[in-house]
């Protein structure tokens, strides 16, 4: 009881003081302006603005005020066990809940996000942490979006507890979903900004410099390389970091700031090893190295609007249908062409037509025999990938019932 006493007392002399210090404020500009300026206009545009830049710390006062006693237990706690001021801590709570608002999820969980945030204005980390845990480890269909925000969140919680580690390998995670969002890539190089200006010796911060400086580089897509295409990727760097140069076995292009396309269309390998080569603002020279898992692209599949497989088509309609190549689930949308197919008919009729249409003499020779309940089979489908070398694997069949 007697520590809540003493907080609420130091509180309210604190608001007192900041009151004082408004009133003098406008006063103080009152008088000067009525000394130095004759427009009044300007007096009371003055005034206002300095009543704005105090408001919001009144108002994170006025809030602490309002506190209940297990809240004012909990807040003395932290303060203790991490050595940091109350009012510190009323802020800094204040300045995550806006942090989390502005990477909210509320409009698809908005139950959930309201707990986190209620949970995290009692300063009950830990309980808002575990509720993101089991969140994620329920729902395995979450969308990159929604991911990347919960990470961050959890970041956030860790972060107010000052367990730093956990915090940047959360906030890594985040980026790993959302690589261009600036709220999550400003909060990374905040904890970075603190694993470094922490009070250490001079070797263990030059290490942490080394280790610590976010020299990293992210798919846009998923955290894997595919081959034959150009794949974006977008390099994430720290305050400290100056000049930055990456390499690899393969062309590399940079396009904008941080924007690279790593160009597998001549890659064969089933790795890559990227380079970063980075200056850092001290002079010291960082090299880092990251493999990247390359894949080949996901088998193709033949379609007739959009029905893969087992299509259903009258007669009269086959003369303005074309076959398309698609990739079923795959993260880019590439520039699939179809060179050539066979359509075989009745095991003794096969012809090869060029291009995806169904056109050419051949095939009205063929459409003058085919009657309702026939079968089609498309086989030997070619396909291409444009303005690559790449070569697109077997496209799967398609069976064409005439109705």
């Amino acid at each position: 009881m007697y520590l809540i006493n003493k907080i609420k007392k130091t509180e309210k002399w604190i608001l007192g003081t900041v009151v004082g210090a408004i009133l003098l404020s406008i006063v103080s500009s009152y008088l000067y302006d009525t000394i130095f300026s004759n427009s009044e206009k300007e007096i009371k545009i003055k005034q206002d603005s300095i009543i704005k830049k105090i408001s919001d710390n009144v108002l994170e006062l006025e809030t602490s005020n309002n506190l209940s006693k297990e809240i004012l237990k909990r807040i003395n706690q932290i303060a203790k066990d991490k050595n940091r001021k109350i009012q510190d801590l009323i802020r800094e709570n204040i300045e995550l809940r806006n942090k989390i608002k502005k990477l909210s999820f509320a409009n698809i969980f908005p139950i959930l996000q309201n707990k986190i945030i209620k949970l995290i204005s009692e300063y009950k980390y830990s309980d808002a942490r575990n509720i993101i845990i089991d969140f994620i480890k329920k729902n395995k269909k979450l969308n990159n979006e929604v991911l990347s925000k919960l990470y961050y969140q959890l970041s956030i919680t860790y972060f107010a507890e000052r367990k730093i580690y956990d915090a940047k390998k959360n906030i890594e995670l985040s980026i790993k979903y959302d690589n261009t969002n600036p709220e999550i890539l400003s909060q990374y190089n905040q904890i970075l900004k603190y694993i470094i200006d922490q009070k250490m010796g001079t070797k263990q911060k030059k290490d942490i410099v080394k280790q610590d400086m976010i020299l990293d580089i992210f798919p846009d897509k998923m955290n894997i390389l595919y081959k034959g295409i150009e794949n974006p990727v977008t390099l994430v760097v720290g305050p400290r970091v100056n000049k930055v140069k990456i390499s690899a076995d393969c062309k590399i292009t940079k396009k904008k700031q941080n924007k690279y396309i790593i160009s597998l269309t001549k890659f064969n390998k089933n790795q890559l090893d990227l380079v970063i080569e980075a200056t850092l603002n001290n002079g010291e020279n960082y090299t880092k190295h990251k493999i990247f898992r390359v894949l080949s692209i996901p088998k193709p599949v033949s379609s007739i609007d959009g029905e893969i497989a087992y299509v259903r088509i009258p007669k009269k309609s086959l003369l303005n249908k074309q076959i398309e190549v698609i990739l079923p689930g795959f993260i880019y949308n590439l520039p699939l062409e179809i060179s050539s197919f066979k359509i075989m008919f009745k095991r003794d009729s096969m012809i090869k037509i060029k291009g995806n249409k169904f056109i050419g003499k051949q095939f009205n020779k063929l459409l003058k025999k085919i009657n309702k309940g026939d079968f089609l089979y498309i086989i030997d489908i070619k396909a291409y990938l444009k303005n690559s070398n790449y070569q697109i694997t077997k496209v799967s069949n398609l069976v064409i019932e005439i109705i």
